[in-house]
């Protein structure tokens, strides 16, 4: 094509040339010229005498215009035989590449006038160097606007020559995580040796869950071992690359605690319900320990406990259940509602009714209807008997509040109240 090229452009201006050569015809000059031939040897009739002459201008005339050709199209000759045609392996667009003279630099001139090249520099952040080294996001890469003989305004980029010789546009999948072994449920952070606004990310973290986003963090719930993937792809290219752990994700499995209570007063019954485990302790929040399945425990003290079960296994992974239990230890004692003191020996007096009671402190008031105190005692033998303190008189019959406050030894302070009837004789 070249060859052919080059005899066209030659032929036309030969063509130019002697087109242009004009010599007007004049009887007295070719006598002239006959004139002077004779002198020199040459005979009237000499056939060669005319087109000796024309032969001789006609050369001239070719090697004159064979040297201009030459010298203006001589400065461009050698960047123009250097173009190199380079194709994608995406089977995009054939672009040209034009290596400069006088510097390493080439410029890629790519036919995309619209979209911006997918060689153009990204906003990316090399995870251990904080630079792009991608292909196509070579930090060497620059977008620059250049004019072009065809179109007003064409957008070429310069880049590096290395970044020319490797363009595959195979974008970087390679990653790594912070975490590869661990009790489920384990919780790991995935991060891309390259992080590119220009890029598509999407992992797969082989227990079937997905995920899009550029460093993402996920949870491994059940036990096993996953090979985590990662697909990547240029938003402007259809290349993508795939690239899978070679190190597994060992998730192993984890003892779950759990357990019931059943409360009655102070005394408290617990039942193990946990799994995957191998032994367990409790914990009762008062000092007191057990590693039985099913353990009973009575509470000396009210108050709120926190309980504590843990579940262990062989795998070393524990598991702690916290619960709080409230436990409200009742002073027991009977308490009549009315009494009669007519001397019968019977109901004669008022007062609490149980064992145990001389164990505790213990205070009762009486109050009459206008809030009045008529008796009141420390002594669990000392009730009642009707009279207001201090004095022998008989209080009136009716109704009277009482207020009995017992503690016990280990100071649980209890405070009941109620109302109890005062019969006549």
């Amino acid at each position: 094509m070249k060859n052919e090229n080059f005899h066209d452009g030659f032929e036309n201006l030969f063509r130019e040339k002697l087109e242009s050569i004009e010599y007007s015809y004049s009887s007295s000059d070719w006598s002239d010229l006959q004139k002077g031939l004779r002198k020199q040897g040459l005979s009237k009739g000499s056939v060669i005498s005319t087109s000796v002459i024309v032969s001789v201008v006609v050369s001239s005339v070719v090697i004159l215009s064979t040297a201009i050709y030459f010298l203006q199209n001589n400065n461009g000759s050698t960047i123009k035989n250097e173009n190199i045609i380079v194709k994608n392996e995406n089977n995009l667009k054939t672009s040209n590449i034009i290596i400069e003279p006088n510097n390493e630099q080439v410029k890629h001139e790519s036919d995309y006038s619209a979209k911006p090249s997918q060689f153009s520099s990204q906003n990316c952040v090399k995870h251990s160097e904080a630079i792009c080294k991608s292909i196509n996001e070579s930090k060497n890469c620059i977008n620059e606007k250049v004019p072009n003989d065809n179109n007003n305004s064409t957008q070429k980029i310069v880049t590096s020559i290395e970044a020319i010789k490797n363009n595959l546009n195979i974008p970087d999948a390679g990653f790594t995580f912070d975490v590869a072994e661990g009790c489920s449920p384990l919780k790991v952070k995935f991060i891309p040796n390259t992080k590119c606004d220009s890029m598509i990310y999407l992992w797969s973290f082989g227990d079937g869950s997905k995920s899009t986003e550029v460093s993402p963090v996920h949870i491994f719930d059940q036990s096993g071992k996953y090979n985590a993937v990662l697909t990547t792809k240029f938003y402007k290219t259809s290349t993508v690359n795939t690239e899978m752990s070679d190190i597994a994700i060992i998730v192993k499995p984890s003892a779950v605690a759990d357990f019931t209570s059943e409360i009655i007063k102070q005394d408290v019954t617990f039942r193990n319900m946990s799994s995957n485990f191998t032994q367990i302790e409790w914990n009762f929040g008062d000092s007191d320990n057990s590693i039985l399945d099913v353990a009973e425990h009575k509470y000396k003290v009210d108050g709120t406990y926190n309980l504590k079960l843990i579940a262990y296994n062989n795998s070393g992974c524990n598991d702690t259940l916290l619960k709080k239990i409230n436990i409200n230890i009742e002073h027991e004692y009977f308490v009549p509602t009315a009494f009669k003191p007519n001397g019968d020996s019977k109901n004669e007096t008022f007062g609490p009714v149980g064992e145990g009671l001389d164990s505790y402190q213990y205070d009762m008031y009486i109050y009459n209807r206008f809030n009045n105190l008529i008796f009141e005692t420390k002594d669990i033998n000392i009730p009642w008997d009707g009279k207001i303190k201090g004095t022998n008189q008989m209080s009136e019959a009716g109704v009277y509040v009482w207020f009995i406050i017992t503690k016990d030894k280990f100071g649980n302070v209890k405070k009941r109240k109620g109302n109890v009837t005062l019969l006549n004789k």
